[in-house]
């Protein structure tokens, strides 16, 4: 958000305080935890690049003092993804298995989107604590442990060559018990993108039988938030929470070989890029949820004004004890809930027209 006199505002997704990015300094954390200025114009050019390399800015509103990335506001109002499930859904693995795909240039390039680290400690933390161990060493990882949320998960810098326009993206993934908390979690009421992520494995077995998941109640505690945030406390139904979201069966690679579940139309073929299919495969999931006695999962797409649902697979195998099989590994399709969601907020896709 830009204010009457040109000056960039954005809200602080751990407080949800307004701050005023140009007038916040730049500043770097030394070895003893204490603010170290960042020389505004050095005169050695690569001091000066090393300084901002390790840039934050902290916020002037926070108590006890959070820091956020350097270029968070560089770029206009952010993109803030808030990825909402239970632990054991397998929301880590999937996070991880997106921000790889990120990572493949000629993916990226086919997008006409060029993909940068926003900060270099976030990057390095999730480099190994997640992409390594998960993605070259096919560790099985552990569910989101219940921690202090006041930290982004990951963040990137992602460049359109079509509209010439950067964006900052990023993820917030607690745990889903530290969701359904009533304090914290502020970032709840700064997202402006969700994905939902429910388990495959738990949905039940045949049609008809009878049984029925039990609601997700991370998805209530987050959902019933935002209707007050945008309605108020007297909502009771009718409206739409404004904001994109993407519904997606994780593991879904458990239902290939049912013959009730539509996997084989979806995972024949590597339409991860191709957003022409999403309405095709949203309605299928949408079916296949209802009919499977999953119906109470679908609550996003009747309380948010626009969602996309989607089969995923973030491994492709079950694990076989704290490793996944090298012969079956591999992601299928976990990118496009995320393609879909960075259109929704225009991002610009493609070459230079």
């Amino acid at each position: 958000m830009t204010d009457a006199y040109g000056s960039r505002r954005i809200r602080c997704p751990l407080c949800l305080n307004w701050i005023d990015w140009d007038r916040v300094p730049s500043v770097v954390i030394d070895e003893t935890g204490a603010e170290q200025p960042v020389t505004s114009r050095p005169a050695d050019p690569a001091l000066g690049a090393n300084e901002k390399y390790a840039a934050v800015r902290r916020c002037p509103h926070s108590s006890p003092p959070h820091y956020l990335p350097d270029q968070y506001g560089a770029f206009g109002e952010p993109i803030v993804v808030g990825v909402v499930g239970n632990s054991l859904v397998g929301k880590t693995h999937l996070l991880a298995a997106m921000v790889g795909q990120m990572q493949i240039v000629t993916k990226m390039d086919a997008l006409g989107l060029e993909v940068r680290p926003l900060d270099p400690g976030i990057h390095l933390d999730f480099q190994r604590n997640y992409l390594e161990p998960f993605l070259n060493g096919r560790r099985q990882l552990r569910a989101t442990a219940i921690e202090d949320p006041n930290a982004l998960t990951y963040a990137v810098q992602v460049f359109s060559r079509r509209s010439g326009r950067a964006h900052a993206l990023a993820f917030f993934d607690v745990s889903g018990e530290q969701l359904i908390r009533a304090q914290g979690n502020a970032f709840i009421q700064a997202v402006d993108a969700l994905l939902f992520v429910v388990d495959a494995a738990n949905v039940p077995p045949f049609i008809g039988n009878g049984n029925e998941v039990p609601p997700d109640s991370t998805f209530e505690a987050v959902l019933t938030r935002l209707e007050r945030q945008f309605f108020g406390d007297q909502h009771a139904g009718g409206g739409f929470v404004p904001l994109p979201a993407a519904l997606v069966v994780a593991k879904a690679d458990r239902l290939e070989f049912d013959a009730e579940a539509p996997l084989r139309r979806w995972f024949s073929h590597d339409d991860d890029l191709d957003l022409s299919t999403v309405e095709d495969e949203s309605e299928d999931v949408y079916a296949f949820l209802s009919t499977r006695g999953a119906g109470a999962w679908l609550s996003p797409v009747h309380r948010c004004l626009d969602v996309s649902l989607h089969y995923t697979s973030a491994t492709n195998c079950e694990p076989d004890g704290d490793t996944f099989p090298r012969e079956r590994f591999r992601q299928r399709r976990v990118f496009k809930p995320l393609l879909t969601l960075l259109a929704k907020k225009n991002v610009a896709l493609g070459e230079v027209p």
